[in-house]
């Protein structure tokens, strides 16, 4: 009997410890694709993420088509965000609103303690799902199986979906690319200036 109790306590630790741990990279980019979750929706939206924990900042860029041959990318809106706070930019009016003031750029732990729930298929691709403990409103989290790349995560409740991300490019990221726009030094107060999303 005891035999047996060990052999079975030994396959349950090597079943707990063959799960994977989900990683959110310190700093990368990717092609983001917002599918909405609703039934009416229209067309997809897609842009631009960038992301760089150690300039504690990231932006979002929001396309209006596809870029062309000459690269004019057609930004509709972008979202930066620094270390406490988050603005919406039109690029095209040169405006800025202070969206949150307090709530900053998203950091690369808050997919700690993230509950694994297996092994799927997304876009033909084996992946790893994670669900993200966020209180009232967890988001799961997909890496691609084989290396760890980030490939999905669900949208919060108030934006039903999910948004994909392609062509992932692990690395630093230009502080240039990052830095907030001039027009941000003296944004509009919410809701007077742009809105994305």
């Amino acid at each position: 009997m005891s035999v047996s109790l060990v052999g079975v306590l030994s396959l349950f630790l090597v079943v707990v410890t063959c799960a994977p741990t989900p990683v959110w990279p310190l700093a990368w980019n990717a092609t983001f694709i917002k599918i909405s979750g609703k039934p009416d929706a229209g067309p997809i939206t897609f842009g631009k993420f960038y992301f760089d924990i150690s300039k504690q900042a990231a932006r979002f860029d929001f396309y209006e088509h596809y870029p062309n041959v000459d690269n004019e990318q057609g930004i509709t809106c972008q979202i930066f965000m620094t270390a406490t706070q988050q603005f919406f930019v039109d690029p095209k009016k040169k405006l800025c609103t202070l969206a949150h003031d307090g709530l900053g750029v998203i950091t690369p732990s808050f997919v700690d303690g993230a509950d694994y729930l297996g092994s799927t298929y997304l876009r033909d691709v084996r992946a790893e799902r994670f669900r993200v403990p966020i209180p009232g409103d967890p988001i799961d989290y997909y890496v691609r199986a084989v290396d760890g790349i980030p490939m999905r995560t669900t949208n919060q409740q108030e934006d039903p979906g999910a948004t994909d991300y392609v062509d992932v490019l692990l690395g630093p990221q230009e502080a240039k690319t990052l830095r907030i726009p001039v027009s941000c030094l003296n944004p509009l107060p919410r809701g007077v200036g742009p809105s994305c999303g």
